[in-house]
């Protein structure tokens, strides 16, 4: 399988969101037309353009200015254009009044009230060089700091580090409690297919960003190794679904068409933001688990259970003697023998040693069951009806499936 590469999520990193634009003091200069309107909208750039042919070379999440030179008072298509852009996923509109547009027809605006696409104008004698400049030089000082900020929190999560003075500032400045308490999420993408389309990576990415801004206004997320990390303050009465994110991530129409497998770990609430190392390295186990398994029924580390002891030990010495004694014995005669014994004690011990439930599981005669488990006691030299005995099994069992 190909670890889906996160592309677009790295130019996502350089994105802020239209509401921050909107505090600029040379946003003053802007006038909203339409009613309530969608700041959360993401702004990657800014982008001139005067008709629809040139909107081709616009990108999405581009905030787009017109002077209307091409346009001029042709109200309809003034509204085709602002239809295309509004298809081409753009973050807005501001129209320059005052020389080739005087104004904006309320067509236009019912139009945009509509689907909740905001339109802006700015006095023909402010300069849109210097409102573009502005804009542009805001977003590149934003991605600067996030891009300090994602530094710092690889640091501790790798190295463990304690934080600078310049670090602390630079957390604090950002509007987050060092002192506070923070859980990680990790999600991973991986896809079948030798090459992922970018708009996979690019339209996960709005779902997960959009899921965590509706709890979450301030959060730390950054991409490393094909997966996204995310640093999220503790926030009373606020958990986030690991199930209900996979699912809206799943019913996208660029997911549900190909094969990808979305995986989802949380690691426990650890206090103070030096002390995530711990709450990361608990989501990785997560994300393991569930390789291992080929499921995806864990979310939150502490659902593992029994795993969790069994990922602490499975390397240890005593562990491999504890598993080449039992499975790895058993696996080795179903292979000389060609019998199934591993599978006839997973199941019994999976069925609450109920020799019923295991005939029925595995369409086999109760007496046979009944063999198969004695032979099995034989070969191992084990007594199914110990303690002991079925909690070494047990072990053994999940050191095996994580092996």
């Amino acid at each position: 399988m190909t670890r889906l590469r996160f592309l677009l999520f790295r130019r996502g990193a350089r994105s802020m969101k239209l509401e921050k634009i909107m505090e600029l003091p040379v946003a003053k200069k802007l006038t909203l037309l339409t009613k309530h309107q969608e700041f959360k909208r993401d702004v990657v750039w800014t982008h001139i353009v005067e008709d629809i042919d040139n909107m081709r070379f616009v990108e999405k999440d581009n905030l787009i200015f017109v002077t209307g030179i091409a346009i001029k008072e042709n109200q309809k298509a003034l509204l085709e254009f602002i239809k295309n852009a509004y298809e081409k996923q753009t973050a807005g509109v501001v129209i320059n009044i005052g020389n080739y547009i005087n104004q904006v027809s309320q067509e236009i605006i019912d139009f945009a009230n509509r689907v909740n696409y905001p339109i802006f104008t700015l006095p023909w004698e402010v300069k849109i060089t210097d409102i573009n400049r502005a804009i542009c030089e805001y977003i590149i000082k934003y991605a600067s700091a996030n891009k300090t900020l994602e530094h710092i929190i690889r640091t501790i999560i790798h190295n463990k580090s304690e934080l600078t003075l310049d670090e602390i500032n630079h957390i604090t400045d950002y509007g987050l409690d060092v002192k506070g308490r923070y859980n990680v999420m990790i999600v991973e993408l991986i896809a079948e297919e030798p090459t992922i389309e970018e708009q996979i990576s690019h339209q996960a990415y709005h779902v997960i960003k959009n899921i965590l801004m509706l709890s979450y206004e301030k959060h730390i997320c950054f991409f490393e190794n094909n997966k996204m990390i995310v640093v999220l303050p503790e926030i009373a009465g606020i958990k986030l679904e690991g199930q209900e994110i996979r699912k809206r991530l799943l019913e996208h129409t660029y997911l549900s068409t190909k094969k990808i497998q979305v995986k989802i770990g949380f690691g426990k609430s650890c206090s103070g933001i030096k002390n995530i190392y711990k709450s990361y390295q608990e989501a990785l186990k997560v994300i393991y688990i569930n390789t291992k398994r080929d499921n995806y029924d864990f979310y939150y580390y502490n659902e593992l259970g029994f795993y969790k002891l069994v990922l602490d030990i499975k390397d240890s010495r005593e562990m491999k003697t504890i598993y080449k004694e039992t499975i790895g014995q058993l696996i080795q005669y179903d292979k000389m023998h060609h019998t199934d014994y591993v599978e006839v004690l997973k199941v019994y011990l999976l069925e609450n040693k109920s020799i019923t439930d295991v005939s029925k599981k595995l369409y086999i005669h109760r007496n046979t069951v009944t063999y198969k488990l004695k032979k099995i006691e034989e070969l191992l030299g084990i007594d199914l009806n110990s303690v002991d005995d079925t909690i070494k099994i047990k072990l053994a069992i999940l050191v095996h499936d994580l092996l």
